[in-house]
């Protein structure tokens, strides 16, 4: 126990309470361990030396009692939990709960912790939280998790290149390894670069970073760190793409990138550095002791004395240890971290079959099976909504009916959209290079073309994709208008089932490097067949305003911009009615609610050609493309 650590004081009447603790059962029993006692509401303390007394009127104060509950008794009940039930890891925890009497809703959960010293052989003596305890326990994860069914990693191959973590015998240094064909266990590095590496492999290096290797002090703190996990986990073999990948060789990295599926899809543990901003933070220094507001310094109160504790002199209570106590936390996975805002981790959480997630001050377990937090403010529990794919969709064999896999997979590829879309990247010709393996992952399901984002066989419905919040437009090609990817932002996805006079006729992309099918492109069309309208676009409003004598100037719908109109987004003079207001040309796809027409809204580029400025609808307005002598037309969308 930590001596330096300032105890709360407690009044008599609940030190005596807290020394009834029974610390000492064995919390592998079957029996059901619980104890309660009743406070009145009056009695609480009032002068505010009492710690506990003081959270039991903070508890009372939280729902208002009406002043006829003034003598209602509070009942305070301890309960013995075990977490992590699958018999991998087990940890016991001991859960308070403050309720009052004859109202069921009002309550308050505490989780408690009992340091002793490292001598004490109490059952829920002292949680351990070093870096040592930490390895083990995902170490006992990560060799359970081989006997997953949907988790074995078999034999792997090693990628191109990866790091020897064990030190050359005679240097000291850690050495490249060109794998040439052989397999073993290996981790991956999930990470944010934030800025120019100091430490890469490039032409020159190459031969330097094999042969003799590197000193691992030279090396910055995530890379460190990440070296110290892998050899803790008994793991000899890392890949970080800094110093696997020839940074300065533009086919060695169309290569690596090509098999970057592969790469994390095969590895045994992908580390993630979910709480550091750049190469430089490392991640280990995150776990630091929990955070407890509460803590109580715990006697034992001699047998012989049971009933009259009061005569019990201070020189004859037995000092246990220290009781922290705290309000339990919710298990929660949207607790923003600095790798969340990166695009390329998501496809390496994604496709990692294992990740161990070093957040800040937290460290989680996920599998494809089962997940567990080992350390943080959820100490113990599970992950709500766990951040993976559908195992059917990472299995070697698709198990389920194909129209359940296509939904599900559907589903997850919206949620993905719109992860990914709100993610920030060094180099905005990224955009479909860092989802590239992703994408190959949901081709096992979907089959056909992938055509700059969009799927072929829903390439209808794949165009009326949104930005949830449209961001400026950022310089250099991406994609085609007609793809997400040619913007930034969270991208939303419905499913509108009711085509209406709309077809495609032809889509092509050029791939800007061929041995790159769900990689970047170079350019691309889409030619499709509809009805068209031309209309304006009042920018302030985000509203459709028609043109036609019959409703002219009535506003017929709502617009939503695929990006911020400001002086980035290249949109000519010509288009600019006035200062407010585009001209432009309208084209359904679908109907949506309403009903009423649901489509594209599009500037003209030159005669049949036109590129995407936003998506429309125009609920009740049905009529507006059922006018006489409307004829559906060909264009080509660029």
């Amino acid at each position: 126990m930590d001596e330096s650590i300032t105890p709360i004081p407690l009044c008599a009447a609940c030190s005596v309470i807290f020394s009834r603790i029974p610390l000492d059962e064995n919390p592998d029993s079957n029996t059901q361990h619980e104890f309660s006692y009743k406070a009145d509401l009056v009695s609480l303390q009032r002068d505010g030396t009492c710690a506990w007394c003081i959270e039991l009127a903070a508890a009372v104060n939280d729902y208002e009692y009406p002043e006829s509950l003034s003598h209602v008794p509070l009942i305070v009940c301890l309960k013995f939990i075990k977490y992590w039930e699958n018999d991998t890891v087990s940890r016991h925890t001991l859960i308070l709960e403050i309720r009052v009497e004859k109202l069921a809703y009002s309550r308050r959960s505490y989780e408690l912790f009992f340091y002793a010293s490292s001598s004490s052989t109490l059952p829920y003596s002292s949680i351990q939280t070093t870096i040592a305890h930490l390895f083990d326990q995902s170490s006992i994860l990560l060799n359970a998790c081989s006997a997953h069914s949907h988790c074995h990693p078999g034999t792997s191959p090693l990628p191109t290149r990866v790091l020897d973590v064990q030190p050359d015998p005679d240097t000291g240094k850690i050495r490249l390894c060109e794998a040439k064909g052989k397999s073993a266990p290996y981790t991956t590095l999930s990470y944010i670069w934030g800025g120019p590496q100091p430490l890469t492999t490039t032409k020159d290096t190459l031969s330097t970073h094999v042969l003799t290797g590197f000193n691992e002090s030279d090396a910055p703190l995530t890379i460190r760190d990440a070296v110290q996990t892998t050899r803790n986990l008994g793991l000899r073999y890392l890949w970080i793409d800094a110093l696997c990948i020839i940074q300065d060789d533009d086919d060695d990295k169309n290569r690596e990138i090509a098999r970057m599926r592969d790469i994390y899809k095969r590895s045994s543990l992908t580390i993630v550095a979910a709480g550091a901003r750049s190469v430089h933070e490392g991640f280990l220094h995150c776990l630091r002791p929990l955070d407890c507001d509460l803590r109580f310094r715990i006697s034992e109160i001699p047998t012989d004395h049971a009933g009259n504790e009061d005569a019990v002199s201070k020189s004859e209570h037995k000092i246990r240890g220290m009781l922290f106590i705290r309000r339990r936390a919710e298990a929660t996975t949207t607790i923003p971290r600095p790798v969340d805002a990166r695009a390329w981790t998501l496809g390496e959480r994604l496709l990692s079959p294992r990740i161990l997630v070093f957040g800040t001050d937290s460290l989680t377990w996920q599998c494809r099976e089962d997940n567990a937090i080992l350390y943080g403010e959820a100490y113990g529990g599970k992950i709500v909504g766990s951040e993976r794919l559908p195992i059917n969709l990472l299995c070697n064999e698709i198990q389920r009916e194909p129209s359940a896999a296509i939904m599900e997979a559907e589903l997850a590829w919206s949620e993905v959209l719109a992860d990914y879309g709100d993610r920030g990247l060094a180099f905005s010709y990224d955009k479909l290079i860092a989802l590239a393996g992703v994408a190959e992952e949901f081709h096992r399901v979907f089959g056909g073309r992938y055509l700059a984002g969009l799927w072929e066989r829903k390439l209808a419905e794949g165009l009326l994709w949104m930005v949830h919040t449209p961001r400026s437009r950022r310089s250099g090609y991406k994609a085609p208008s007609w793809s997400w990817a040619s913007v930034d932002g969270e991208i939303l996805t419905l499913a509108w089932e009711h085509l209406r006079d709309f077809e495609v006729l032809d889509c092509q992309v050029d791939l800007a490097v061929k041995e790159l099918p769900f990689g970047a492109v170079g350019g691309g069309y889409i030619k499709v067949k509809g009805l068209m309208r031309a209309a304006k676009v009042n920018v302030e409003k985000k509203s459709l305003i028609s043109v036609s004598e019959e409703d002219k100037g009535d506003s017929i719908g709502n617009v939503n911009l695929d990006y911020i109109l400001d002086s980035q987004s290249g949109i000519e003079n010509s288009h600019w009615e006035d200062d407010c207001c585009l001209r432009v040309c309208c084209i359904q796809i679908a109907w949506g609610v309403g009903p009423g027409p649901v489509g594209l809204v599009m500037l003209r580029v030159r005669d049949g050609v036109y590129r995407r400025l936003a998506k429309f609808t125009a609920p009740g307005r049905k009529d507006w493309f059922l006018e006489e002598g409307l004829q559906m037309q060909e264009i080509v969308i660029q």
